[in-house]
């Protein structure tokens, strides 16, 4: 298939409620199935024209409330028919550990992420940190800290994450791009099936959509300062590593910005690092050494 008829699908003539990184995912083989949703006639639309291009079937599930609570009507697309019908199944009689596993996601992210669902009150990226090894750099292809889907439980995330997306309309409508290469969340930050899949996906991506993969590899290895799910830095610069001992190289912050508070954000908006890495440390900042 020629290169424009992919990009062109994974641009403009994309459902707008698809992920580039579920579909992408989708093209290159690392999913068979995908789950996504449709808002109005537009996407139905753009998804039908999408489906008959590609030979992809589409398989209703019900109607449903997104993150942002508005309507969507919940689907799955993909060519394997059977598995589509395992999914729903498995969707629509609470069956998440088969649902996540019908859906590609690796068993020990399924399994990682229920564990912290039904337990675990901490933010799941605090929870994705701490499965991971220390004192090494992260790759940037499994960067989730910005994948708030399947984050967002309580009212209080949910009216933050409104505020998130207020507070930053400005840079969105602009075009900052911040959706990650991995469409579900890694089990830790070196799961060896998801960084698998996030090369193929960033690999597929480079070639069919170089531009896009390019500025989202820039966003995603840049270090960042991490407290809470809406409260973190992205640092603009890079990490290092002196001995054992890994910092950060650079200055001020890049968008999207979150909800820390004013006075930090001013200290964070003209910070020089790693001079001011300690300030950060004093105020339960945690570094998340994501790389290029």
């Amino acid at each position: 298939m020629d290169n424009k008829k992919y990009a062109d699908f994974l641009t403009f003539k994309r459902p707008k409620s698809l992920q580039i990184n579920d579909l992408a995912a989708l093209f290159c083989g690392v999913k068979k199935t995908v789950y996504t949703s449709l808002k109005d006639k537009e996407d139905e639309k753009a998804m039908n024209l999408l489906c008959s291009q590609f030979g992809f079937k589409k398989k209703i599930l019900k109607e449903f409330k997104d993150i942002k609570g508005d309507k969507t009507l919940d689907i799955l697309i993909g060519r394997d028919v059977k598995r589509m019908n395992l999914a729903a199944k498995a969707y629509l009689n609470g069956r998440p550990y088969e649902w996540g596993i019908w859906l590609d996601y690796p068993d020990c992210c399924v399994d990682f992420f229920g564990k912290w669902e039904k337990g675990d009150k901490n933010s799941l990226i605090k929870a994705v940190l701490e499965a991971s090894y220390k004192g090494t750099f992260f790759d940037f292809k499994v960067n989730n800290v910005l994948n708030f889907y399947s984050r967002i439980k309580s009212e209080d995330l949910k009216f933050k994450h409104a505020s998130f997306f207020k507070k930053n309309s400005d840079f969105f409508r602009l075009g900052l791009d911040f959706e990650p290469f991995l469409p579900w969340h890694p089990c830790s930050y070196f799961c060896k099936k998801s960084l698998k899949a996030a090369e193929e996906i960033y690999y597929f991506m480079s070639k069919y959509l170089p531009q896009t993969a390019e500025k989202r590899k820039k966003l995603l290895s840049s270090p960042i300062l991490f407290k809470d799910d809406f409260d973190w830095f992205i640092i603009n610069g890079n990490v290092k590593k002196n001995n054992k001992e890994i910092s950060v190289l650079g200055s001020g912050v890049l968008p999207p910005l979150s909800l820390a508070q004013d006075r930090v954000f001013k200290k964070a908006s003209k910070s020089e690092f790693p001079k001011d890495l300690n300030f950060f440390k004093k105020e339960k900042y945690i570094l998340l050494p994501f790389s290029g």
